[in-house]
């Protein structure tokens, strides 16, 4: 067992050690149900523009290099994985990074169509955010698997709510605060 619970807290151990890594507060109905209201009515990332927000994601992905260090110790403690697999989940998140923006500016941008009999009519289809995505982490991978959904629901303009792992909590929340220091914007990642 990784985690135990104290006075409405997880305790997060290495799973190796035993050592206690941190310490997370257990939300309250009342604290998840106004996290899922101001994603629901937040709207200042949707409104950006699908270039805008690929620029945001570039940006954020230079500050997961630059905070390299903090993601990797922290994803080696909570899980006790060894080096090397540390480094191919940060790596592959890094990658998934670089290269989804280039992938959403095409998959994503507005399609011309025929309009058939109408020629004196345009005809394209838009793609627009869905609302809301709701990414639940799992233990064994929580940077790369619960990240790289997330990304994929931001750059396409959806606000994200993840709940981490019980187990590996402190992976995600050192994102998150990369992610508010550099980016901004968080209520859409919350």
């Amino acid at each position: 067992m990784s985690m135990r619970i104290e006075n409405n807290e997880i305790i997060v151990l290495n799973p190796s050690s035993l050592n206690e890594v941190g310490r997370v507060e257990i939300l309250d109905s009342e604290k998840i149900d106004s996290c899922l209201k101001s994603s629901r009515e937040y709207g200042a990332w949707t409104s950006l523009s699908l270039r805008h927000r690929c620029r945001l994601v570039n940006k954020f992905r230079k500050a997961i290099v630059r905070k390299a260090d903090l993601i990797k110790e922290t994803l080696k403690a909570e899980t006790g994985k060894k080096d090397f697999d540390v480094f191919v989940e940060y790596f592959t998140f890094l990658e998934h990074l670089r290269h989804i923006p280039k992938i959403a500016t095409k998959a994503l941008k507005r399609e011309y169509r025929n309009s058939g009999l109408m020629k004196n009519k345009k005809s394209y289809v838009v793609y627009e955010p869905l609302g809301i995505a709701g990414v639940i982490s799992p233990w064994n991978y929580p940077l790369a698997t619960p990240m790289i959904s997330s990304i994929e629901a931001l750059i396409a303009g959806n606000n994200v709510v993840m709940k981490p792992s019980e187990h590996t909590p402190l992976t995600p929340l050192a994102v998150k605060k990369i992610w508010d220091e550099c980016i901004g914007y968080e209520e859409a990642f919350q």
